[in-house]
């Protein structure tokens, strides 16, 4: 046996003859150059199905309440069939707090990237969320163990809480100034300026900040 591959020798009339060999999908196949015929030995391969998510990233790993933040999630066939995956991504999966689903046809050995859209309205803010996405077994799985993945936590926070530090006031009244005008691009701008989330910080977002002064968590 060398690198996997099977030299079968026979000895026929004083000569060594030899068939090559090899082993694929549970089986042994023998090459027989005389005859030019190729043998198999051994149950055929049934073939497994088996989905997995590989990858969580969300877009940002902090946002504010009533926004909207983008989470790529990466599920991959490594089965032998075609399947269709249901994914069901979640900010608090103990709770059953779910951000959306989202059904994908995947080819075997195929890898899709899926992106949700988490509306945060409603969610609690000054709290980190764990991101988990969860492919639904499909029928005739049996490893389920890489069907849910959890990686990356987004803070929620007070709209107008710029810094962070769970309080609205003049730090981030402040902030918001240093950053007023800018765009994407611009050398002073700062995406956690933009309360409104519109790409310019302006007079909109000082409307907001001003609407949520004084706000703690």
């Amino acid at each position: 046996e060398t690198n996997g591959a099977i030299v079968w020798t026979y000895e026929l009339a004083g000569s060594v003859h030899s068939w090559s060999s090899a082993i694929a999908n549970g089986r042994v196949f023998v090459a027989d150059n005389w005859a030019m015929k190729l043998y198999a030995f051994g149950a055929p391969y049934p073939g497994i199905h088996d989905v997995a998510i590989i990858d969580v990233t969300p877009s940002q790993n902090s946002t504010y309440e009533r926004c909207l933040i983008d989470i790529n999630v990466t599920v991959a066939n490594e089965g032998d069939f075609a399947e269709t995956v249901t994914v069901d991504l979640y900010y608090n999966i103990t709770a059953g707090d779910k951000i959306g689903t989202k059904i994908v046809d995947l080819l075997p050995t195929e890898t899709k990237t899926l992106t949700f859209t988490w509306n945060t309205t409603g969610v609690k803010p000054c709290r980190n969320y764990a991101i988990t996405a969860v492919a639904r077994p499909v029928p005739g799985e049996t490893n389920t163990a890489n069907n849910e993945f959890t990686d990356g936590y987004v803070k929620v926070k007070i709209l107008g809480d710029v810094d962070g530090n769970g309080y609205v006031n003049i730090k981030d009244a402040t902030l918001i100034g240093l950053a007023f005008g800018s765009k994407p691009g611009d050398p002073n701008w700062n995406p956690q300026a933009d309360l409104n989330q519109d790409r310019y910080i302006n007079v909109k977002d000082i409307i907001l900040l001003g609407n949520n002064f004084g706000r703690t968590c």
